[in-house]
């Protein structure tokens, strides 16, 4: 069996998940929060990997034998090993799978896929250093946070500096119930790293 059989990974679509396993989810989801390589993204994954075993079947090894031994002695053959019983199935079927799997980790033939049928998505946590807002890049001066609006009423919340506000540099998002300003510092930083 392989050793990351029932361990934890990571993935960003759902479809393919990393091959860095840890023994719990939230070991997964911490050291997701905590890398860098998973910055542009939001919401991940993450499943319990299960490693495909093959399975070495005894009836169907029996089955085999009987129809090679009764195609070559057709006469005298007819009713070899019909009357296995169970009991000595499970034993060969224990005896089978051993041996194939020895002789797979011998030769280098073991698994090396799996499936994820256990999973669940999560938001990555931003760390403290992406929630501060980089200098602008036009100018380098300090940038906040804006409501944007008249009336009284937000239309929007921006960030930028005096003159990125007034200047296609500005990134807003529409103020629609609450803003979501994590996101837009979020984007904001990517940005500027882009």
């Amino acid at each position: 069996m392989n050793p990351n059989n029932n361990k934890w990974c990571l993935s960003t679509n759902n479809e393919e998940y990393d091959y860095d396993f840890f023994d719990t989810s939230e070991e997964a989801i911490a050291y997701a929060n905590s890398c860098d390589d998973y910055d542009e993204c939001e919401t991940m994954f993450v499943g319990k990997a299960e490693y495909y075993e093959p399975y070495v079947d005894a009836h169907n090894i029996l089955e085999d034998i009987e129809d090679a031994v009764y195609s070559e002695h057709i006469d005298y053959a007819y009713d070899y090993l019909d009357d296995v019983t169970e009991e000595h199935i499970t034993k060969l079927q224990k005896q089978l799978q051993i041996t194939f799997n020895n002789w797979a980790k011998e030769h280098n033939y073991e698994t090396n896929f799996f499936a994820v049928n256990e999973y669940y998505a999560f938001t990555r946590t931003q760390k403290e250093d992406d929630m501060k807002l980089k200098p602008c890049p036009f100018c380098g001066k300090e940038v906040k946070l804006h409501h944007v609006g008249t009336h009284g009423y937000d239309l929007h919340v921006a960030i930028g500096c005096c003159i990125t506000l007034r200047s296609d540099g500005l990134i807003g998002i529409p103020h629609l119930d609450e803003p979501k300003e994590q996101e837009l510092i979020a984007k904001w930083n990517r940005r500027m790293t882009n």
